[in-house]
């Protein structure tokens, strides 16, 4: 991640390697935030 954030601050491109794992992570933030959001709808906090 240091190694990323030292590259853009450069203006170096990534990789395609280093992008391809930025969007997995970012799919699986989207998947938990989802995931959470059904889950507290159904039951609600008070309950």
């Amino acid at each position: 991640m240091n190694i990323m954030i030292a590259r853009l601050f450069k203006g170096e491109t990534f990789g395609i390697e280093s992008t391809r794992s930025i969007a997995i992570i970012l799919a699986w933030i989207i998947i938990a935030l989802i995931a959470f959001a059904f889950t507290y709808n159904r039951r609600g906090l008070d309950k």
